[in-house]
């Protein structure tokens, strides 16, 4: 086991499953996973205006014995998921991480959202995402999507921009299950529960995956 008791609970409130992290923690780290529970036991009572740059780097100095580069990026990249959390709550963490950090997914909920205008949608809606074919594959979609084709075509375009390509996908949701959309929103971004979008169809490219 991984983790312990307290950062698991620390994980179940950012809405990340502890098991399904520890399994991929361990498949890519092997015995330097240890690095990533030694960091949130350390910093998981740490105060924001304390979750500094230079608190990271004296935590790798000092507690990490044995790390390289990449190392480094990954452990940095879940020091910034407790930031954001630590600043929002997982609203924040959930809108404000990055595309490319190398973090475990964050499954938001609608009690996690606050009010928006969600009511002046209409009762289905069409909606896109730009994911990459192995996500199209999987079925398994992420929960950010938006009411504007051309914003999920830039993302598919800027985040899977060689082989293969990215895709642009629409799909039909009910706004019951929509958690979350703002009209001032410059991405028109709609987040939704998951599992909950249907009849998906592939938008871009036109031909089907091969």
């Amino acid at each position: 086991m991984l983790f312990s008791k307290k950062t698991k609970c620390l994980l179940s409130k950012m809405r990340i499953c502890g098991a399904e992290y520890e399994s991929a923690l361990m498949a890519s780290y092997g015995d330097k996973a240890k690095s990533f529970s030694t960091l949130l036991d350390f910093f998981r009572e740490t105060a924001l205006e304390k979750m500094t740059v230079e608190a990271f780097n004296n935590f790798m100095e000092n507690k990490i014995n044995r790390y390289d580069e990449n190392l480094l990026n990954k452990l940095y990249d879940i020091f910034n998921y407790l930031v954001l959390f630590k600043r929002g709550g997982v609203f924040e963490l959930y809108r404000f991480r990055q595309a490319e950090w190398d973090g475990p997914r964050v499954a938001i909920k609608k009690e996690d959202a606050p009010c928006s205008d969600v009511e002046d949608l209409e009762s289905e809606i069409e909606i896109y995402r730009g994911m990459s074919q192995e996500e199209f594959i999987s079925g398994d979609f992420g929960q950010s999507w938006t009411v504007d084709k051309a914003v999920a075509e830039r993302f598919a375009f800027d985040t899977y921009p060689d082989n293969p390509p990215g895709l642009v996908i629409a799909g039909i949701v009910a706004k019951n299950a929509v958690i979350f959309f703002s009209k001032t929103d410059n991405e028109s971004e709609v987040i939704v529960e998951r599992g909950s979008v249907k009849s998906t169809t592939i938008c871009y490219p036109n031909s089907a995956i091969k």
